[in-house]
């Protein structure tokens, strides 16, 4: 791994099995989760306990994440979590700052107040 860095090589980690790369399955279904604000999802406010989805273990899902940050005043927008389940970077939004790439897995999404839309999977 040394050498490869050296010489300049993207360094890419090893995954474990539960973390395949997703970036040419054909996603089981998509969805779209509209956010407004730090608590509105699809129109309905948040309320803990209550869940925006279920999924099935064993498929592939297309979360669309549309408005992530919206309508803050501060200059970091709302985090995007999946409890217990990572997921898969299929598109970055301008503005991402370098961090958050396609093809990164990550449990949690901080977007600033300019993302429009993010796929994961």
């Amino acid at each position: 791994a040394a050498e490869e860095a050296a010489a300049g090589a993207r360094w890419r980690p090893r995954r474990p099995c539960y973390l395949a790369d997703l970036q040419s399955a054909t996603p089981n279904a998509t969805h779209t989760l509209r956010f407004a604000g730090m608590s509105r999802i699809n129109g309905r406010k948040f309320a803990a306990g209550e869940t925006a989805l279920t999924l099935a273990v064993g498929t592939v899902v297309e979360l669309r994440l549309e408005g992530v940050g919206a309508g803050l005043v501060s200059g970091v927008g709302h985090i995007f979590h999946v409890h217990a389940f990572p997921f898969q970077l299929m598109s970055v939004p301008d503005g991402a700052g370098g961090y958050f790439a396609v093809g990164d897995w990550h449990d949690t999404l901080r977007a600033p107040r300019s993302w429009g839309t993010a796929a994961v999977a």
